[in-house]
């Protein structure tokens, strides 16, 4: 039997909430590359039974990439709950069993990528270099190396250039920046230092990559960094939503997914507050007769929300942007 000893409590050793199963894997390789800390994807249906015997009751699917299996067993108890929207709800069923030192960070993986790097997945980085995905690819080995093969629309930066070809990269500051190759860590790092917001790390090496017969580019590639964004599915431009907030569409609703606590430092007047963490509970409030528009600080949490009502068969839009609010009343949108 696989065991897992968890010391005494560090923010880094929690179990990952159902919520987030589209992030799980990135979010699990983020933590382990970076902190060797010891992640658990769990199904809503394992909770109760996973804390009362302390066994790991998850899927294959999700375990057995990281060398975990069902008959795992965690000691020193449960220490964090992570996913974001049900993450109140895991704390509550985990205080009720009267476990006491229970965490909680709502943001999950999205917000996660707004302050540090995090790794890719195979699978991500494959829908990217197809077309479907925007983003800047740099490959860091040197560059007779990459003239050998190379993953497509990677550009050659070897990280000894890299500080010095800062001024290529793209100005927007959502962009996904992927690093493969030598050094990759220290480049992400540097890259989250220029205030990139998306950077991955590829983790594996690209005879890896090939070997997976995964597409593969010869001979000598573009030198040259190409960036041209594409607004996420399911998104509200700025202006539309600015007309939303001057009462010209009336029959739309905004939803602000935001904490009330962040709600009382600036809201728009029309809106109506609906945190995400209690959106799945509360989702019979909804108007189903109108449009639903949602925002948050940042936009990350409006995504979450637009997933989990897309996933409930309710349509709505999101603003992917920074709203910030003035003591006046006044706001800026970013």
């Amino acid at each position: 039997m696989a065991t897992v000893t968890i010391q005494p409590f560090m923010p880094l050793q929690v179990v990952m909430g159902p919520c987030f199963e589209k992030w799980n894997f990135e979010f699990l390789a983020a933590y382990l590359s970076r902190q060797q800390a010891s992640f658990f994807p769990i199904r809503r249906d394992a909770f109760t039974n996973m804390i009362q015997r302390a066994t790991m009751a998850a899927s294959h699917r999700h375990l057995g990439r990281i060398g975990i299996k069902e008959s795992t067993r965690l000691q020193g108890g449960i220490k964090a709950f992570v996913g974001g929207c049900l993450s109140p709800t895991a704390t509550m069923r985990a205080r009720g069993l009267g476990y006491k030192n229970v965490k909680i960070y709502t943001g999950g993986f999205p917000e996660w990528t707004q302050k540090e790097f995090s790794v890719t997945t195979p699978v991500w980085l494959k829908k990217a270099v197809s077309g479907d995905l925007p983003h800047v690819l740099v490959d860091l080995r040197p560059k007779a190396e990459m003239e050998q093969g190379f993953i497509p629309g990677a550009v050659s930066i070897p990280f000894a250039e890299l500080a010095s070809r800062k001024a290529e990269f793209p100005k927007q500051k959502n962009a996904p920046i992927v690093f493969y190759g030598p050094d990759r860590e220290k480049a992400a790092r540097l890259a989250v230092s220029w205030g990139f917001k998306a950077v991955r790390i590829f983790p594996q090496t690209f005879d890896q990559w090939q070997t997976a017969k995964n597409p593969v580019g010869r001979g000598v590639n573009s030198n040259r960094i190409s960036y041209a964004p594409k607004p996420k599915p399911g998104t509200v431009n700025k202006t539309d939503f600015e007309a939303i907030i001057a009462g010209k569409n009336p029959s739309a609703l905004i939803l602000d997914v935001s904490n009330p606590d962040e709600v009382s430092k600036g809201r728009f007047a029309m809106s109506r507050n609906i945190q995400v963490a209690e959106l799945i509970h509360r989702v019979k409030e909804i108007p189903q007769d109108r449009e639903l528009v949602l925002h948050c600080k940042s936009g990350v949490r409006a995504e979450m929300a637009h997933n989990l009502l897309k996933d409930a068969g309710i349509k709505s839009r999101f603003l992917n942007q920074t709203i910030k609010f003035k003591k006046d009343g006044s706001y800026k949108i970013l």
